[in-house]
C-alpha cells in the first residue's frame, strides 16, 4: 500500500492528495498517516534524517 501510494502520489504528473485517495479508495485521514508511513520509511531505507 505504501509502495503505491507513493507511486501515485510522486511518480505521476500532476496527481493530488485527494485524487489519490479516491482513486485507491482510502478514506483521507487514514491516507494521510499512511503517507507520512511511507514517507518515512522511504527516508529511514535511504538513510536520511526526518526533522518534525
Amino acid at each position: 500500500m505504501q509502495r503505491e501510494i507513493i507511486n501515485k502520489h510522486y511518480l505521476k504528473e500532476s496527481a493530488c492528495d485527494y485524487m489519490v485517495y479516491s482513486e485507491i479508495g482510502m478514506a483521507e485521514r487514514i491516507y494521510h498517516r499512511w503517507k507520512f508511513r511511507a514517507i518515512s520509511n522511504l527516508a529511514f531505507a535511504l538513510k536520511l534524517e526526518i526533522k518534525k
